[in-house]
Protein backbone atom coordinates (compact mmCIF):
# COMPACT_ATOMS: atom_id res chain seq x y z
CA UNK A 1 0.00 0.00 0.00
CA UNK A 2 2.75 2.91 0.86
CA UNK A 3 6.17 2.74 -0.85
CA UNK A 4 9.13 4.07 1.63
CA UNK A 5 9.56 7.21 -1.24
CA UNK A 6 8.81 11.00 -0.65
CA UNK A 7 6.03 10.65 -3.16
CA UNK A 8 3.56 8.79 -1.23
CA UNK A 9 3.16 11.64 1.21
CA UNK A 10 2.99 14.15 -1.34
CA UNK A 11 0.37 12.54 -3.10
CA UNK A 12 -1.51 12.22 0.27
CA UNK A 13 -1.97 15.90 0.98
CA UNK A 14 -3.52 16.94 -2.16
CA UNK A 15 -5.88 14.64 -1.27
CA UNK A 16 -6.74 15.88 2.28
CA UNK A 17 -6.38 19.67 0.97
CA UNK A 18 -9.36 19.31 -1.44
CA UNK A 19 -11.90 17.01 1.00
CA UNK A 20 -12.50 20.63 2.59
CA UNK A 21 -11.74 19.22 5.78
CA UNK A 22 -11.74 21.79 9.26
CA UNK A 23 -8.58 23.64 9.23
CA UNK A 24 -9.80 25.61 12.90
CA UNK A 25 -7.32 24.43 16.08
CA UNK A 26 -7.89 21.49 18.18
CA UNK A 27 -6.95 21.30 21.70
CA UNK A 28 -3.92 18.46 21.75
CA UNK A 29 -5.47 16.77 24.66
CA UNK A 30 -8.58 16.01 22.90
CA UNK A 31 -7.44 14.68 19.81
CA UNK A 32 -7.50 11.46 20.59
CA UNK A 33 -4.70 8.97 19.61
CA UNK A 34 -2.23 9.24 16.71
CA UNK A 35 -0.07 6.95 14.59
CA UNK A 36 3.39 8.56 13.19
CA UNK A 37 3.27 8.14 9.40
CA UNK A 38 6.88 9.79 8.96
CA UNK A 39 9.88 10.75 9.94
CA UNK A 40 11.77 13.12 7.67
CA UNK A 41 8.65 11.95 4.98
CA UNK A 42 10.33 8.36 5.25
CA UNK A 43 7.96 5.52 6.38
CA UNK A 44 8.66 3.60 9.59
CA UNK A 45 10.54 0.43 9.66
CA UNK A 46 8.85 -2.79 8.30
CA UNK A 47 5.19 -3.13 10.55
CA UNK A 48 6.66 -0.80 12.88
CA UNK A 49 3.67 1.13 15.30
CA UNK A 50 4.52 4.31 17.32
CA UNK A 51 2.07 6.11 18.35
CA UNK A 52 1.08 9.54 20.82
CA UNK A 53 -1.55 11.12 22.85
CA UNK A 54 -1.88 13.82 24.40
CA UNK A 55 -3.95 12.83 27.84
CA UNK A 56 -4.67 15.66 29.60
CA UNK A 57 -3.69 19.42 29.47
CA UNK A 58 0.62 18.55 29.97
CA UNK A 59 0.83 14.98 29.97
CA UNK A 60 1.51 12.73 26.88
CA UNK A 61 1.79 8.79 26.54
CA UNK A 62 1.94 6.36 23.74
CA UNK A 63 3.89 3.56 21.96
CA UNK A 64 7.35 4.22 20.83
CA UNK A 65 7.92 1.10 18.61
CA UNK A 66 9.25 -1.12 21.30
CA UNK A 67 8.44 0.45 24.66
CA UNK A 68 5.73 2.36 26.27
CA UNK A 69 6.29 6.37 26.66
CA UNK A 70 4.96 9.04 28.74
CA UNK A 71 5.81 12.86 29.29
CA UNK A 72 5.17 15.97 29.87
CA UNK A 73 4.52 19.19 27.22
CA UNK A 74 3.05 22.68 26.98
CA UNK A 75 1.72 24.40 23.96
CA UNK A 76 0.34 27.55 22.97
CA UNK A 77 -0.75 28.72 18.95
CA UNK A 78 1.09 26.22 17.48
CA UNK A 79 4.21 26.22 19.64
CA UNK A 80 5.19 23.44 21.32
CA UNK A 81 7.29 22.84 23.97
CA UNK A 82 7.86 18.57 25.32
CA UNK A 83 9.30 18.97 28.77
CA UNK A 84 10.23 15.33 29.08
CA UNK A 85 9.99 11.75 27.28
CA UNK A 86 11.17 8.87 29.53
CA UNK A 87 10.38 4.97 28.12
CA UNK A 88 7.95 3.70 31.03
CA UNK A 89 8.74 -0.34 29.94
CA UNK A 90 11.74 -1.42 29.19
CA UNK A 91 11.18 -4.20 25.75
CA UNK A 92 14.18 -6.15 23.89
CA UNK A 93 13.17 -5.48 20.02
CA UNK A 94 15.07 -5.59 17.08
CA UNK A 95 17.90 -3.06 17.03
CA UNK A 96 16.82 -1.51 13.87
CA UNK A 97 13.27 -0.77 15.71
CA UNK A 98 14.93 0.06 18.79
CA UNK A 99 17.18 2.57 17.37
CA UNK A 100 14.02 4.40 15.21
CA UNK A 101 12.37 4.51 18.96
CA UNK A 102 15.43 6.83 20.18
CA UNK A 103 15.35 8.65 17.57
CA UNK A 104 11.40 9.44 17.60
CA UNK A 105 11.82 10.21 21.33
CA UNK A 106 14.60 12.55 20.66
CA UNK A 107 12.66 14.26 17.79
CA UNK A 108 9.45 14.28 20.22
CA UNK A 109 11.26 15.81 22.83
CA UNK A 110 13.10 18.31 20.71
CA UNK A 111 9.26 19.53 19.11
CA UNK A 112 9.13 23.14 19.17
CA UNK A 113 6.05 23.24 16.34
CA UNK A 114 3.02 21.50 15.28
CA UNK A 115 -0.34 22.03 12.91
CA UNK A 116 -3.02 19.58 13.27
CA UNK A 117 -5.14 19.54 9.93
CA UNK A 118 -7.71 17.53 8.40
CA UNK A 119 -6.52 14.66 10.51
CA UNK A 120 -3.02 15.19 10.10
CA UNK A 121 -0.37 16.38 13.14
CA UNK A 122 2.74 17.64 11.74
CA UNK A 123 5.46 18.05 13.99
CA UNK A 124 9.04 19.64 13.87
CA UNK A 125 12.01 19.79 16.10
CA UNK A 126 14.16 22.64 16.45
CA UNK A 127 16.82 20.51 14.24
CA UNK A 128 14.19 20.72 11.53
CA UNK A 129 13.14 17.27 11.36
CA UNK A 130 9.53 16.73 10.63
CA UNK A 131 7.02 14.52 12.23
CA UNK A 132 3.90 13.30 9.94
CA UNK A 133 1.18 11.39 12.14
CA UNK A 134 -2.54 10.29 11.26
CA UNK A 135 -5.57 10.26 13.45
CA UNK A 136 -6.29 6.79 14.43
CA UNK A 137 -10.12 6.65 14.59
CA UNK A 138 -11.60 3.76 16.23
Amino acid sequence: MYSRNRSGCLLLLPILLVSGCATTPVRLENGGLWELHTIDDELLYGNSEITLRFDSPGKLDGFAGCNDYSGEYRYEDGAIDVLEVEPTTARECDPVILEQEQRYLRILEDATNYHEQCDLLRMKSREGERMLFKRVKR
